[in-house]
């Protein structure tokens, strides 16, 4: 029995200690409950949820900022293409020339002298030409003096074909054909020289192995000629001619 009673005391002292260990939780879950009704009461835990629920969002608002166009700008592009390099070279000193025309109506025309190489222009005039289809003839001159250059229509040629061959130094053969036939005074054809040893000789001008027809009968067309002189020294000249009778 004695045993047993000991064993009822340690049985209430472990329920006395469980009861004070029990009632410690109580309490500390008590005071917790306390706690949590006095805030509720408050609002702060409540009204807290209450008012975020008043609160808008709210956007982070960004303020535009205006920014130029860029303005136009021309960009120049290169040329891809390298310019050539300048070679430096040499001029030569140019060689003076004189030009002396020497128009129909020049034969006495008076030439100032020039001492230097001069480029002359002789016309071949015809006189009294009537129905002139075809004309042929040899200018002679002296090429110690002259050099020839070329021949140009005259103001009678204007609708002719005129046709020149430098048979030999000193005679140039000149050919004219015009179907219309050549009527009238005035040059047939200009004959371009160089003049040389410094412009100071003469040379005489002569019109050899004549020969024409008329356009429409082509018949002789007879002429005479009358020769002409280039004098480069003093300035003076005179046109060759032919004389149609």
């Amino acid at each position: 029995m004695r045993r047993l009673r000991d064993y009822f005391d340690v049985g209430f002292a472990v329920l006395w200690e469980g009861k004070k260990w029990v009632a410690g939780v109580m309490g500390i879950v008590a005071i917790a409950g306390i706690t949590v009704g006095v805030l509720l009461a408050t609002g702060v835990l409540g009204g807290a949820g209450d008012y975020l629920d008043q609160l808008e969002p709210q956007a982070n608002a960004v303020e535009e900022t205006f920014i130029p166009a860029a303005p136009d700008v021309d960009v120049a592009v290169a040329d891809p293409t390298p310019e050539p390099a300048l070679t430096p070279t040499s001029t030569p000193y140019p060689t003076v020339v004189a030009v002396i025309d020497l128009g129909a109506e020049s034969s006495e025309d008076l030439v100032p002298y020039l001492a230097v190489q001069m480029q002359m222009r002789v016309p071949i005039n015809l006189q009294s030409a009537s129905d002139l289809g075809s004309l042929e003839f040899v200018l002679v001159y002296e090429p110690a003096t002259l050099e020839f250059v070329g021949v140009d229509p005259g103001a009678l040629a204007f609708d002719s074909v005129i046709e020149t061959n430098l048979r030999a130094p000193g005679k140039v053969w000149v050919g004219m054909i015009n179907p219309q036939g050549v009527n009238g005074d005035g040059p047939i054809a200009v004959v371009s020289f160089h003049t040389l040893e410094g412009g100071q000789a003469d040379s005489p001008l002569y019109l050899e192995e004549v020969s024409g027809h008329h356009a429409s009968t082509l018949l002789d067309a007879p002429s005479r000629p009358i020769p002409g002189m280039l004098t480069a020294k003093d300035g003076w000249f005179s046109s060759p001619s032919l004389v149609f009778e």
